[in-house]
């Protein structure tokens, strides 16, 4: 930023589709283009279609601020103000890049696909300047996308009029532009893609074909509709070429979905711990027993909190931990690609906004990693103290790492974690990097439940937060 306030321009970059000119965040630093079309805007005639490709243009198009993210219900009332107005018009990528050489090869390149559920969030809420400092730093390019979220997005007939999924062909068609002009930016086009979803996966349900053809509730998410997708994710994996994969969850997943709107006691949680055992198993009462020891550990005081925490857990591994170390297991069954797992567990509560003061269980929840890759408060704005910045340096060492060479530990000394984080083995196949405040690897991968689950169901779920 000059003297003046505004960001001075950077190189005018060609594309396949035209020259654009973005700006730089930081003086003789990482440059950002930001708002690049990469399809033509889903509008009119072309609401509820798939994405069209992007006419050439002749002018020099100025890429220099977020556009606007897709139609969608805001979370807060303030999102307007913080997010900005939603537009149909919203297949736009943005890139951040270094000013400086590349390596032969290029940079390697991050590609995040934001989260929300499949009907919310943009890509301008996970900042700008922090991710010029935190990611791009590491020489390493970043690239951001958006897409249609909600009904414009995941709204289907059932039928050939209008299949649905219209979110993730927008998705595979961002993928394409950058795979066709990531190397106009300097990045290494032959590198695999580090794409991000948010729980890293999504459910296809198979009731969720083509909704209610009948009137009734439509599901606006992902759904086989035989073209995009024509199996279950759990098929599709199989056929899949493997490929490196980090993948994790934090201490408590279900705990910002459920928390404040449910109560817990000692009937709720034998509820919910028994829903977990598949009914063909032999012997209900034991594995029962065992199980509920795992999620009220004896000398534990029960209480409302004690019970409410189990029952979270229980929703946890159900959802998310079971269905995360089954997709690492599957991987590392194929033994063609390294696996590395992790749990997330350190939390400034401050991290939280004002939901901390009326939460009955603080603990790092879903998404609580994501302040830590990008430098800056993504739900909530909040000064970073120095165990955020340690934990910013750890996170964004480690995933731009694995983005670099397929490890988080790095090739070279200054690239190294503060403790080795070693890949899942057959031997050792709930090995996990903890992210807490004194960072470390454990075999402990929530008392053994979610290996239990998947011992005891041949077809575990699939994950179902997003």
């Amino acid at each position: 930023m000059d003297c003046f306030g505004a960001y001075p321009p950077s190189t005018t970059i060609q594309t396949c589709n035209g020259k654009i000119e973005g700006k730089r965040m930081i003086h003789n630093g990482p440059r950002q283009v930001d708002g690049i079309p990469y399809a033509k805007p889903p509008v009119g005639e072309l609401r509820f279609k798939r994405p069209m490709v992007l006419d050439p243009w002749e002018e020099v198009l100025s890429t220099r601020e977020y556009r606007a993210r897709s139609i969608q219900r805001n979370f807060y009332i303030w999102d307007n103000i913080k997010k900005g107005k939603p537009s149909e018009d919203c297949l736009y990528l943005n890139v951040f890049m270094p000013c400086w050489s590349p390596p032969p090869t290029g940079f390697p390149v991050i590609v995040f696909i934001h989260g929300g559920s499949f009907v919310m969030d943009g890509a301008s809420n996970y900042g700008d300047i922090e991710i010029c400092r935190n990611i791009v730093s590491r020489d390493t390019i970043f690239v951001s996308i958006q897409y249609r979220v909600g009904y414009l997005g995941f709204w289907t007939t059932g039928d050939d009029a209008c299949p649905g999924n219209n979110g993730l062909w927008d998705q595979c068609e961002a993928l394409k532009w950058i795979n066709k002009n990531i190397d106009k930016f300097e990045g290494d086009p032959t590198l695999d893609r580090l794409r991000k979803i948010s729980a890293d996966e999504f459910t296809v349900n198979r009731g969720d074909e083509g909704g209610d053809s009948e009137g009734g509730t439509q599901h606006i998410t992902p759904v086989l509709d035989g073209y995009f997708l024509s199996e279950n994710l759990g098929e599709l994996r199989k056929k899949a070429k493997p490929k490196p994969l980090l993948t994790g969850v934090t201490r408590l997943e279900a705990l910002m979905f459920v928390n404040g709107s449910l109560v817990a006691d000692a009937n709720t949680l034998e509820t919910f711990v028994r829903s977990l055992i598949p009914s063909q198993i032999d012997d209900q009462e034991k594995i029962y027993e065992s199980l509920y020891r795992r999620y009220l550990p004896p000398g534990l005081l029960a209480n409302k909190s004690t019970f409410l925490r189990g029952v979270v857990e229980v929703l946890s591994d159900r959802f998310i931990n079971t269905p995360t170390l089954q997709l690492a297991k599957e991987t590392l069954q194929r033994k063609e690609a390294p696996v590395y797992l992790y749990t997330f567990e350190f939390l400034n509560s401050k991290s939280l906004g004002l939901a901390r003061f009326w939460m009955s269980i603080v603990e790092a929840s879903h998404g609580s990693e994501l302040p830590y890759f990008f430098g800056t408060g993504i739900s909530w704005k909040f000064t970073f103290n120095t165990d955020d910045i340690e934990m910013t340096h750890l996170v964004a060492q480690a995933f731009t790492n694995f983005a670099k060479c397929s490890d988080p530990n790095g090739l070279r000394p200054h690239d190294a974690l503060p403790v080795k984080w070693n890949e899942l083995t057959a031997i050792r196949p709930t090995s996990h990097f903890v992210f807490g405040k004194r960072p470390k690897m454990s075999d402990d991968f929530f008392l053994g439940r979610p290996l239990t689950l998947l011992e005891m169901d041949e077809e575990p779920p699939q994950p179902g937060f997003s």
